[in-house]
């Protein structure tokens, strides 16, 4: 445990799907890392992509205008950057 570290998921492209409140395992998931203080951001660009809005998604997910552009926000602030996937 290291109840100091903050942990944000910056999600972006087809993986802001996962993150529209819909019904299914990944909705449950979020919400219960939302519940634990991980913080989730999505790409409004994905948004748009995906004909979506930030009233689409789970709630406590905060929109972002580039995931690019926050991540590199974050490393400039000294977060650690980790890629997930491909």
């Amino acid at each position: 445990e290291l109840p100091e570290c903050k942990i944000e998921g910056v999600v972006h492209s087809e993986a802001a799907k996962m993150m529209l409140n819909q019904p299914g395992i990944f909705a449950v998931e979020i919400k219960e890392h939302i519940k634990r203080k991980v913080a989730f951001s999505v790409c409004k660009n994905s948004l748009n992509t995906l004909n979506a809005s930030g009233q689409d998604l789970i709630s406590g997910v905060k929109v972002v205008n580039s995931a690019l552009a926050h991540i590199i926000v974050r490393q400039k602030q000294s977060w650690a950057y980790i890629k997930i996937g491909n």
